[in-house]
């Protein structure tokens, strides 16, 4: 009997698994994705929907939370933050792509992971923090999901750095929503892009941790929800797991298991 291809696995002898092949076409795609943004933002309407004071990002600290499939929204606000910002990215090979990107645009990285109950990368994290202006970009629900559900790290970091949170999202009328593990958001060339920029928020005005983490995953999926609504596009509920072939459960007890 013929065996049946299997891509995945040939993918990943081929590409994955051989360092020149991988870096070498991954620098050539970063490139690609690079000026296709740029491209999308200069042929788009782009209508920033601010709540905040744009002048305190000039000279404060802030953390900035979107979700993993909105990453895109750390980007798209990066001219109104500080000549600092960073983006917390996963250690795994296969984030190498969008450190690339995220390079471009002006935004350099911190490895590490909000996920998992907690995050790493915490001294360098902390002595990023020692420098003001500085925005650190992270996505709560990490990257292996659950999708648009918060874990605590960003609270934990929050707390210990005293640091306050701005909640970034976007949508836009002309989009590709790909049907990966976050329904990664991308959009398309002449159309309009809302970006929506949350008040400040401080950790100490709760209650608790889990009060406060709540509240994040609220604010980002009602006006995720609310901005994908203005445009027509497919609504994305919350997952239940994380990324195909990782276990991880919700985190919210109230859902259904």
């Amino acid at each position: 009997m013929k065996k049946k291809f299997n891509f995945k696995k040939w993918y990943k002898k081929i590409f994955r698994d051989n360092d020149v092949i991988f870096y070498s076409y991954s620098f050539l795609l970063s490139l690609i994705g690079f000026l296709y943004l740029r491209f999308v933002i200069l042929t788009s309407k782009v209508v920033y929907d601010i709540k905040a004071d744009k002048a305190l990002f000039k000279k404060d600290n802030f953390i900035a939370g979107f979700w993993h499939g909105r990453l895109l929204s750390s980007l798209l606000v990066r001219r109104f933050f500080g000549r600092e910002a960073r983006v917390l990215i996963s250690t795994n090979k296969s984030a190498y792509l969008i450190k690339l990107i995220c390079k471009y645009f002006g935004v350099d990285k911190i490895e590490g992971s909000s996920g998992r109950g907690g995050f790493n990368g915490v001294r360098e994290i902390l002595r990023y923090f020692k420098k003001k202006p500085a925005v650190l970009a992270i996505a709560p629900d990490g990257s292996i999901g659950p999708r648009m559900q918060c874990s605590e790290g960003i609270v934990s970091l929050a707390q210990m750095t005293k640091t306050p949170i701005v909640l970034l999202s976007f949508s836009s009328s002309n989009a590709k929503i790909i049907n990966s593990w976050d329904r990664f958001f991308l959009p398309l060339p002449f159309g309009e892009i809302t970006v929506h920029i949350s008040e400040i928020f401080e950790y100490d005005k709760y209650q608790d941790s889990e009060e406060f983490r709540l509240f994040i995953e609220n604010y980002l999926n009602n006006k995720t929800w609310e901005l994908d609504k203005k445009y027509k596009q497919p609504h994305i509920e919350a997952a239940e797991y994380g990324r195909k072939g990782v276990v991880v459960k919700t985190r919210n007890k109230h859902q259904k298991k």
